[in-house]
C-alpha cells in the first residue's frame, strides 16, 4: 500500500490543488494511525512471547543474549524486506526491539 502512496506522491502531487494534497495528507497519516495500531498489537505479542522465552532461559541457565538468533533473525530480515534500500534501517529497528527485549528478560530474571 505504501508503494501506491509512493508512486502517488512522486507523479502526482505537482498536479494536486492545495485541498487535496491536504486530503492526501490526512488519508496517509491515517493509514500510518492503522499501521501504529497493527504494530503496537504485534509488539506487545512479541513482548509477550520475549517474557516467555526469558523465563524459559533463565529456568535453564542461558543468558538472554544469543547471537546465533540474533544473527537468525537478520537474516529473516534481508528475506522479508521487500524494498532492499530500507533493509537498513529496518536491522537498526530491530536492534532496539531485540535491545528492549532483552533488557524486559532481564528486568524478569530479578
Amino acid at each position: 500500500m505504501a508503494e501506491n502512496y509512493l508512486h502517488i506522491l512522486k507523479e502526482e502531487i505537482g498536479k494536486l490543488n492545495p485541498a487535496e494534497k491536504d486530503e492526501l495528507l490526512a488519508n496517509l497519516r491515517n493509514e500510518i494511525d492503522r499501521t501504529d495500531e497493527a504494530i503496537i498489537e504485534l509488539l506487545m505479542k512479541r513482548i509477550e512471547l520475549s517474557i516467555e522465552i526469558g523465563s524459559i532461559k533463565s529456568s535453564i541457565g542461558l543468558n538472554t543474549y544469543n547471537a546465533r538468533r540474533e544473527k537468525e533473525i537478520d537474516n529473516n530480515i534481508d528475506k522479508l524486506a521487500g524494498n532492499p534500500a530500507l533493509r537498513k534501517h529496518l536491522k537498526r529497528i530491530y536492534e532496539r526491539i531485540i535491545d528492549e527485549s532483552r533488557a524486559i528478560q532481564r528486568e524478569r530474571e530479578k
